[in-house]
């Protein structure tokens, strides 16, 4: 009887109940008995002190002991306790109920030492002739620093305790009341939450007999609703077994061809369905595509599984077509190629579905990158190109002077000068791309290679009558391709400086970040447009195309910037602010171990 769950809920509650019945009237008790000791201390020190008070003035007009004794039997009778006075000598001159021989003997107490040593003296004694327990306080008699006595009073403390004891046993009835109660109410409680075990145990019965039509009602979601949900679901699962258990001789021969099917087509992601279009497998790569766990799905539609309908209507294909179909499956931001394949048993009867999926899209983007490159590099060249064309036409074409011919070829240089740059930048970035990450890595003082460049740029920003300053910090020696960083640095000033105008100023910061040095070129340029700085550090993307190419640029410096501190493990951004100049920034690390590694994109 006590070996069930509901006999071991009641019992828990009772004895919590008890427990804590047990320590409140303890704590109740000793807080009571407390608080009327303290109270009634009071009252006798107070007494006590009123006491000595009269008995000093009998004491200096010399009154005799009965005098005494009749004071202390006056104040007897108004606080209910004993009261005994005694001279310095501790000789009783005094006492309230007037024992034979008592007066004039010696008294000799430690309470009257201590109220001549600290002003009171208290104590709680057992009486050695009542067997009560005894209160008994103290106080001195003084006139001024003169000790004329002490008053001694003793107050018996049996009827607190009787009172205790009236509440203690008031206490307990409440505690047995309590407990009869408690211990009702958990058997209600404990049947409650145990009916729900109980027919899970029956049900559990029946199928260890072998009868799977077990099907419980779910109440509530706690953990026990939980746990039914799950035995339905077993049941369930259990009576699906059971069917296939009947028919698993003949399954054998199809089970293997459908394996070696889906292990032959295996070389992306794989997804195998039944005839019901129920999934029956799927490899981790296919789980991660389409972002779900196969043991957990297994058995629902795909409908079910992924709200990507485009996958189902291939699997639908195959079924009606009987024939491997091929398609391209945009999902998110990724694209897969897509094989599906029918499975069939030995009498051409297709037994369902597998579907192998190679995600292109790294493939695709950089075939898009290829053809953006073309078109903008064909773009580029036939600017240069046309007006190449153009000159060489004229000169054919017309008798022209010396002097215009020169002209004419000065021209021509100009523009071959600029193909020239376009070509060697594209050359450039196409070689940095190839290198991914390869650089030559040395130990180099990026302080003094900066400053070399910063004192040759400064005649260019002085005859365009701009102030050129830096503000470069002392640098431990860092691991950098010295050819590639100076081409950075070139490259971000030559720009502040193109776009900065006359009276404008640029600066070269760094900073030492701990693991990282931070770069900064700041200039009071015109600025970049808020919609254009997510994209300056494209290919031959420029702000004002038409003033960059007045000025020479390509619109691949920044890209090859770009190139160069990623190559290096660090990042670089831009921050600007329209007519107000701009700020480029870049990070390197200190110590760089990207040797035969390839570095991060930037996010």
């Amino acid at each position: 009887m006590f070996g069930s769950i509901r006999s071991k809920l009641t019992i828990t509650y009772i004895i919590i109940i008890l427990l804590a019945s047990l320590l409140t009237n303890s704590f109740l008790l000793n807080i009571l008995e407390q608080y009327y000791l303290g109270y009634q201390k009071e009252v006798l020190s107070r007494s006590g002190r009123l006491v000595a008070d009269f008995a000093e003035g009998y004491l200096r007009d010399g009154d005799s002991y009965a005098v005494l004794s009749n004071l202390a039997e006056d104040f007897s009778r108004q606080i209910g306790s004993r009261v005994i006075i005694v001279n310095p000598n501790k000789v009783v001159i005094g006492d309230s109920v007037r024992v034979e021989g008592l007066i004039g003997s010696l008294l000799t107490r430690e309470e009257i030492d201590s109220a001549w040593a600290e002003g009171e003296g208290y104590s709680i004694q057992k009486s050695p002739k009542t067997k009560q327990w005894v209160m008994q306080v103290s106080v001195p008699i003084v006139r001024g620093d003169t000790l004329l006595g002490a008053v001694f009073l003793s107050y018996s403390l049996a009827p607190l305790y009787d009172i205790l004891a009236d509440i203690k046993n008031i206490l307990l009835f409440i505690m047995v009341m309590s407990l009869i109660f408690a211990s009702f109410l958990g058997a209600i409680f404990a049947q409650k939450i145990t009916k729900p075990i109980s027919v899970l145990t029956v049900a559990t019965k029946q199928i260890a007999r072998g009868n799977m039509e077990q099907n419980i009602k779910i109440i509530g979601d706690d953990e026990i609703g939980e746990l039914t949900t799950q035995f339905n679901g077993m049941t369930a699962k259990l009576r699906e077994m059971t069917c296939q258990l009947e028919n698993t001789i003949r399954e054998v021969s199809t089970e293997r061809n459908k394996l070696t099917a889906i292990l032959t087509n295996m070389i992306d992601g794989v997804i195998a369905v039944d005839a019901e279009g129920k999934l029956i497998m799927a490899n981790p790569v296919a789980e991660k595509m389409f972002n779900f766990n196969a043991r957990e799905n297994m058995g629902q539609s795909l409908k079910e599984i992924t709200s990507y309908k485009k996958l189902d209507y291939y699997f639908l294909k195959v079924w009606k077509e009987r024939k491997e179909v091929f398609g391209e499956l945009q999902f998110e931001d990724h694209l897969f190629k897509l094989t599906v394949s029918p499975l069939l048993s030995e009498t051409r009867e297709i037994l369902g579905s597998v579907a192998v999926l190679q995600n292109i899209t790294a493939d695709r983007k950089l075939e898009r990158k290829q053809r953006e490159f073309v078109a903008d590099v064909s773009h580029e060249l036939r600017t240069p190109l046309s007006s190449l064309n153009i000159l060489v036409k004229t000169m054919l074409d017309y008798d022209l002077a010396v002097d215009e011919g020169r002209d004419f070829l000065k021209d021509m240089d100009a523009e071959i000068e600029r193909l020239s740059v376009l070509v060697q930048d594209i050359l450039d970035l196409t070689r940095l791309e190839s290198l991914k990450g390869k650089l030559n890595l040395r130990k180099t003082d990026v302080k003094k290679l900066f400053e070399e460049i910063l004192v040759r740029m400064l005649s260019r920003a002085e005859r365009n009558q701009q102030e050129l300053t830096w503000d470069l910090p002392d640098l431990p020696l860092m691991e950098v391709d010295e050819d590639q960083i100076k081409r950075v640095l070139i490259n971000l000033v030559d720009n502040a400086i193109k776009y900065t105008p006359e009276g404008g100023w640029l600066k070269v910061e760094a900073k030492d970040l701990g693991e990282e040095v931070i770069f900064k070129v700041r200039d009071t340029g015109s600025g970049i447009p808020e919609e254009d700085q997510p994209r300056i550090f494209e290919r031959f993307y420029r702000v004002d195309k038409t003033r960059s190419r007045e000025m020479g640029g390509t619109g691949l410096g920044l890209a090859i910037c770009s190139e160069i501190i990623t190559a290096h493990g660090g990042k670089i951004w831009g921050e600007s602010k329209l007519d107000y100049g701009s700020t480029l920034v870049f990070t390197l690390p200190k110590n760089n171990d990207l040797e035969g590694k390839e570095p991060k994109p930037q996010s």
